[in-house]
């Protein structure tokens, strides 16, 4: 469809380029001054509407609406994934229906990317054999009190390896609640493996000494598991996957280690570990 151009597009596109290159050294200036102050979102204010008024001169010179919704979409950025949307050109009407899906589409891909930059690569970490393939691997959600988390389980090689996944900020006093809910795990392990070691959790560390061959078989079983924590990333925050250390005091973890493995990438059984758990009020 034809639409009228402007024949001093040019002419305003160079003044817009001149007048957001003074911005830019305006902005850099009030940056150096006090970054993030008054002087510096007024500077940035500036930076955007001169780079706007470069793209609507731009925008100005072509004859059509379909070369202009050419130009205009082939400047998104490209699909983190390596995919894009095909548009038929033509059916556009106006300019401004080309603006509204470029800014649409736009926004959904700096939100893709965004989510890819904070998503951990899907692949095996060097050096664990746990949590794939994904299909022997069991998840279910549970409550702990008011917390819920996704509780991934894989048994292989004679070892068991149990995850907790949960999003940044969503774990009441996280580290005591994650010793907690470890501790509770691994005596439901425990009791349905070894029935007569709940009586273990009953007795008092003076007590132990009466059970001490229960305890060893207990503490031989125990040493089968390992536990891990499965952060799903939030705001401004990177998915994060680790293993952690604990010892074992007869009845419950002690001394979790929170650092000690930390994964570059996440096992494909624990990609969909966060589905299903709810979002909090205001996320």
């Amino acid at each position: 469809m034809p639409i009228r151009i402007d024949p001093l597009w040019r002419t305003r596109h160079e003044a817009a380029e001149a007048f957001l290159t003074r911005a830019e050294i305006a902005r850099a200036q009030a940056a150096g001054l006090e970054f993030g102050g008054k002087a510096h979102q007024a500077a940035a204010e500036v930076c955007a509407l001169a780079r706007a008024a470069m793209e609507e001169a731009w925008g100005a010179r072509f004859l059509t609406i379909e070369s202009y919704a050419g130009w205009r979409l082939s400047t998104l950025p490209e699909a983190p994934d390596g995919f894009a949307v095909v548009h038929d050109f033509a059916a556009f009407t106006s300019r401004a229906e080309v603006d509204a899906v470029f800014a649409r589409a736009k926004t959904d891909l700096e939100q893709g990317m965004a989510a890819q930059k904070f998503l951990l690569r899907v692949g095996q970490p060097p050096g664990l054999k746990a949590f794939f393939p994904a299909f022997e691997v069991v998840r279910t959600l549970r409550h702990f009190g008011p917390v819920e988390v996704s509780v991934s389980f894989h048994e292989t090689g004679g070892t068991y390896h149990v995850c907790l996944s949960h999003r940044w900020g969503e774990l009441p006093g996280a580290n005591e609640t994650f010793r907690k809910i470890a501790s509770q795990l691994m005596r439901e392990s425990l009791e349905v493996m070894l029935p007569e070691s709940v009586i273990l959790f009953t007795a008092g560390p003076q007590q132990f000494l009466e059970h001490r061959e229960l305890l060893r078989q207990a503490n031989a079983l125990v040493s089968k598991f390992y536990f891990y924590r499965h952060l799903l990333h939030g705001s401004r925050q990177k998915e994060e996957f680790k293993r952690v250390e604990m010892g074992w005091a007869g009845n419950c973890f002690i001394d979790p280690d929170w650092d000690s493995y930390v994964y570059p990438c996440l096992p494909e059984g624990l990609r969909e570990a966060g589905f299903g758990l709810p979002l909090l009020p205001g996320r």
